[in-house]
C-alpha cells in the first residue's frame, strides 16, 4: 500500500521517480573510497663505531648515520665517559645541525682523566626536534705510541701520506698498516730513521669520495700493552686523464677515462671546458657545453674538490673545409634547390646561418650524398654557399650559379592535338614546369636538361604564345612570357574500319589528333577504349538497338567534323 505523501503519483511520475532513485544508488555504489596514503617515516638509525685514533695526543671518535628520517635535526656529536659505575659522567662534544648518511668523525686532545687511566668510553647520538638517538657504548684504551692522526685528509691513488709521531718502540714484524673498515686490507708503509714519520702510499681502487682509514694493528691478537695505532683518515680524489684526441664535432660525446672517478653526475668532481664547469659523467654532450662560448678552442681540465688540473692542449671544433662543398650542377633557378654533396650540416650546427647571395639558404642532407641547397630569390650571378655562427664561418670554394629561366626556341610551328613540340632553353631535369598556350589552361612538359617537350592539348585551335611558369620552392610562381608561337591545328577525320559491325565491336579511326575528340554514333557517344592519339579505338554500347547506317562525327571544343563514309550497325 502506497503512503498518504505518494498515494498522489501517476505511473509515469512513478517510473520518473524509480529511475532517480536507481541512478543515485549507483552513483553511490560506484564512488571510490580513497584512503590516506600511509606516510613511512622509520625511526632514526645510527651507531657507533671504533676510535680511529686514541693516544696520549689525541683521540678520533667515530660514529656512523645508517637513515635519516623526516624528523628536524637539532645537533649531533659524542658524549664522552671518562669513567665506569655510577661515578661517571658524560661529557658532551656537539657538532651541530648539520649532518648527513655516512661516517661522522671528530678529533679532540686526550683528556686528563684519560691520561691517568689509559681508558674512556663513547658514544654516537643525534637530537631532533621529537626525540634523541644513541649508538652503542664503545670502549676504548689508549696506544702506547704517540701519534699526530690526520683527520679529513683527501688524496689521489698513489699520493704519499705522512703521519708525525713517536715510533721509537714500533716494528714491522708487529704491526701492518691495514685500511677499509668494511674489508680490511693491508698496504705496505715505512718508517723514517728518526722514527718520528711514518709514510705509506694511497692505495688504487676506490671511487672519488670514498673515506678511508689508515690503522696500524698488531700482528698478535691485541692486548692492553699490544693495541691498534690509529693513523689517518684519507677521502679519495680522482683523476682525470688527458683526452685521447682534441678534435671533436660540434655535436660528439667527450668520452673521458681516469683513476678513482665517481658515479656521473658527481657534484664534487667537475669537468672544465672553456671557462665552465660541469658535473662528471661517462659521456658529455659537447654542444651542451660550448654552445654558449664563442670559440673553436677549449682549454680542458678538471677540478676535484682539491686541485685544479688543466691540460697542456686544448680542444678543438672541427670546421669544413672551403673546398669541402662539390656542387653537381651547372646552375639553379632563384628560389630553387641545387644538387650539392660533402657537407654533413647537424655536425656544424655553431653555424646555423645559411645564406646564398646575401638571402637565406637551407641546406638539405640525405644519407646517400644526394644533398640539396635551396637558395632564396636572388639576382643572375655566382655566389658562394655560406654557414656562419657566432665563432666560426664557412664559405664554400665553388660557385652557385644562379640563372632566371629563358626560353630560345619554340620548334615546330604548329601541330594536331597530341602533336609534341620540343622548346629549348635552360631547363634543368627533375625541376618542374609548366606551359600555358595564350589563355587556355596549363600543360605540364617533360623536360630534360636545356629543354622540354609539350604536348598539345585540347585547346581551340589557332596560333598562341607560350609562357612558361615554375614555383620555387618557397610557394612563390615565377612567369616567363615568350614571344614563341605554336599553331593548333584543328583535327582532321580521315577514315574508319571496320565499316560495319555489331553493339559490342570495336571500331578504329584515322586521322590527326582525333584521341581528344569526343565520337558520337549517330547520337550516341561512344566509349574510348585506347588506341593512339591519331588512331583512337571506340566501343560500341551494347545498349544501341538501332540499325542501319550512320554517320561517325567527332567533337572537338564546340566544333564538329564527320567523316565522309558511314558506318552500317548489323
Amino acid at each position: 500500500m502506497k503512503s498518504t505523501l505518494l498515494s498522489g503519483f501517476n505511473q509515469l511520475q512513478w517510473k520518473t521517480l524509480s529511475l532517480y532513485f536507481l541512478a543515485l544508488m549507483i552513483c553511490f555504489s560506484c564512488k571510490k573510497t580513497e584512503q590516506p596514503t600511509p606516510i613511512v617515516d622509520n625511526p632514526l638509525k645510527l651507531e657507533t663505531i671504533g676510535v680511529d685514533a686514541a693516544n696520549k695526543k689525541t683521540i678520533v671518535f667515530a660514529g656512523r648515520v645508517l637513515y635519516l628520517n623526516s624528523e628536524k635535526i637539532k645537533d649531533h656529536g659524542f658524549l664522552f665517559k671518562s669513567g665506569f659505575g655510577a661515578s661517571a659522567t658524560e661529557k658532551k662534544y656537539a657538532l651541530g645541525d648539520a649532518v648527513q648518511i655516512g661516517k661522522v668523525q671528530t678529533k679532540i686532545e686526550t683528556p686528563t682523566e684519560v691520561l691517568e687511566t689509559g681508558v674512556g668510553a663513547y658514544r654516537f647520538y643525534i637530537e631532533t626536534d621529537k626525540n634523541t638517538y644513541f649508538g652503542e657504548t664503545v670502549r676504548f684504551q689508549l696506544s702506547n705510541f704517540l701519534v699526530d692522526y690526520q683527520m679529513g685528509l683527501s688524496a689521489t691513488a698513489g699520493e704519499t701520506i705522512t703521519v708525525n709521531g713517536d715510533f721509537k718502540d714500533l716494528n714491522k714484524e708487529n704491526y701492518k698498516l691495514s685500511y677499509d673498515f668494511n674489508n680490511p686490507k693491508e698496504v705496505a708503509y715505512n718508517i723514517d730513521a728518526t722514527k718520528r714519520k711514518i709514510t705509506f702510499a694511497v692505495p688504487a681502487g676506490y671511487r672519488h669520495g670514498v673515506d678511508l682509514s689508515f690503522s696500524l694493528t698488531p700482528i698478535q691478537p691485541e692486548t692492553n700493552f699490544n693495541n691498534s695505532i690509529g693513523l689517518a683518515s684519507v677521502r679519495i680524489l680522482g683523476t682525470l686523464a688527458p683526452p685521447t684526441t682534441y678534435n671533436y664535432n660540434y655535436d660528439d660525446y667527450l668520452r673521458l677515462s681516469g683513476t678513482g672517478l665517481p658515479p656521473d653526475r658527481a657534484s664534487s668532481f667537475y669537468v672544465i671546458i672553456g671557462d665552465k664547469l660541469f658535473p662528471y659523467s661517462q659521456e658529455l654532450l659537447l654542444s651542451d657545453m660550448i654552445y654558449d662560448q664563442p670559440k673553436t678552442a677549449y682549454r680542458i681540465g678538471y677540478y676535484n674538490g682539491r686541485d685544479t688540473v688543466i691540460f697542456d692542449k686544448k680542444i678543438t671544433l672541427n670546421v669544413p673545409k672551403s673546398t669541402d662543398l662539390s656542387i653537381r650542377q651547372s646552375y639553379v633557378h632563384p628560389g630553387r634547390s641545387i644538387s650539392v654533396t660533402g657537407i654533413i650540416p647537424y655536425k656544424y650546427s655553431f653555424m646555423p646561418v645559411m645564406s646564398v647571395g646575401g638571402k637565406s639558404a637551407r641546406y638539405t642532407w640525405t644519407w646517400n650524398g644526394d644533398d640539396k641547397i635551396t637558395i632564396g630569390d636572388i639576382p643572375d650571378g655566382s655566389y658562394p654557399f655560406i654557414m656562419e655562427g657566432p665563432f666560426a664561418k664557412f664559405e664554400s670554394k665553388e660557385k652557385i650559379v644562379v640563372q632566371s629561366l629563358k626560353v630560345t626556341d619554340a620548334g615546330s610551328s604548329k601541330g594536331y592535338y597530341g602533336t609534341s613540340v620540343k622548346i629549348l632553353g635552360n631547363f634543368i631535369r627533375g625541376d618542374e614546369y609548366i606551359a600555358r598556350l595564350g589563355d587556355q589552361g596549363d600543360q605540364n612538359l617533360q623536360v630534360a636538361n636545356g629543354s622540354a617537350v609539350l604536348e598539345i592539348p585540347n585547346i581551340k585551335p589557332g596560333k598562341v604564345k607560350i609562357t612558361v611558369i615554375y614555383n620555387d620552392d618557397h610557394g612563390k610562381q615565377h612567369t616567363v612570357p615568350t614571344d614563341h608561337q605554336i599553331e593548333v591545328l584543328a583535327p582532321i577525320f580521315d577514315d574508319f574500319y571496320p565499316k560495319s559491325g555489331k553493339p559490342g565491336d570495336l571500331i578504329t579511326l584515322k586521322g590527326k589528333g582525333l584521341g581528344y575528340c569526343a565520337i558520337f554514333m549517330g547520337d550516341v557517344r561512344l566509349i574510348s577504349v585506347g588506341g593512339t592519339v591519331d588512331e583512337p579505338q571506340v566501343f560500341i554500347p551494347r545498349n544501341v538497338f538501332f540499325k542501319g547506317k550512320v554517320r561517325i562525327s567527332a567533337q572537338y571544343q564546340s566544333d564538329w567534323i564527320e567523316c565522309k563514309e558511314t558506318f552500317e550497325l548489323l
